[in-house]
């Protein structure tokens, strides 16, 4: 199938993630939708292709390709507003393509023309515009004033910005096309975890029924406690010792003691930029320059 790149901008892509178009094309399948609403060149859809497994894909930018070989993704993803072409080759391939049993995704940068074109765009995501979710409305705390609420809804902030610009260096035979695309996605919400009791931090493990075995002898530990001398990890020891470095339950029970909160974020940044010349009928030259950066990470409390 071939989509053009302005069906592209066009389209409502979630996270301007253009790996959603190979979903339109028959044959292809994927069991998580989620990994292709994602925003920035974290998020990583490999669509199923007439029975294939995920892995039999090969991705391609201008001919080049742009596989990411350990997990076999696209290693890089240009912003839709650049794109002039997206083709999916997904049987009877002509003899330029191969190498794959699924499709062969080929994504074609746009170039300048005699005339200058461009654009710029933002797209907003924010919770401000959201319902909140079937499941935080069912469950029940109470807020500050003690009345019983639903849950609240999860942070959402996601800003995807930048803009395109193309033209003539010289006309009919010079030309420039660049593009800039930035993300920025910040989410978040309330969670339960996990934390050692402060009796355990010490080695006294009397309140759990299993034996606690010295691993020297194979004999269990007098009352589940084990020696202070016996816990020499300085790390370990600082850990418990700090409760703003490992903090302490808030909450009964062993399991699922800790309420806290969590933040998830997403940044980066890319362009590309590509010069075409045309010198005659009969010759051609086309330069191009990728870059991405690309981080994310969860901050817990």
């Amino acid at each position: 199938g071939v989509i053009t790149g302005q069906t592209a901008t066009n389209l409502p892509l979630n996270g301007r993630n253009f790996q959603q178009l190979t979903l339109l094309v028959p044959g292809v399948v994927t069991p998580n939708p989620g990994a292709f609403t994602g925003a920035g060149q974290g998020a990583q859809g490999r669509p199923y292709v007439n029975g294939n497994r995920e892995q039999g894909n090969a991705f391609l930018l201008d001919g080049v390709s742009v596989d990411e070989t350990i997990d076999n993704r696209i290693g890089y993803k240009p912003s839709v507003d650049a794109l002039a072409e997206f083709r999916v080759e997904t049987s009877n391939s002509s003899s330029e393509f191969g190498n794959v049993t699924g499709a062969t995704v080929n994504a074609t940068l746009k170039s300048g023309t005699n005339e200058y074109h461009g654009n710029v765009f933002e797209f907003l995501r924010n919770d401000k515009f959201d319902a909140n979710s079937w499941a935080n409305n069912r469950a029940s705390a109470p807020d500050t004033t003690g009345k019983i609420v639903g849950a609240p809804k999860q942070k959402l902030r996601r800003n995807v910005f930048g803009g395109t610009i193309g033209g003539p260096i010289i006309k009919e035979k010079l030309f420039f096309f660049g593009d800039y695309q930035g993300t920025e996605e910040r989410t978040g919400g309330g969670t339960l975890r996990t934390v050692p009791l402060a009796a355990w931090r010490t080695g006294n493990l009397s309140d759990i029924a299993t034996p606690i075995r010295d691993p020297r002898t194979g004999q269990p530990f007098a009352g589940n406690i084990i020696p202070a001398d016996r816990i020499v990890n300085p790390a370990a020891k600082a850990l418990f010792a700090n409760p703003s470095l490992y903090p302490l339950p808030n909450r009964p029970g062993i399991s699922n003691n800790y309420v806290t909160d969590f933040a998830n974020f997403v940044g980066g940044y890319q362009f590309d930029v590509k010069i075409d010349a045309r010198w005659s009928e009969k010759d051609s030259l086309s330069a191009r320059y990728y870059f991405g950066d690309y981080e994310q990470g969860v901050k817990i409390g």
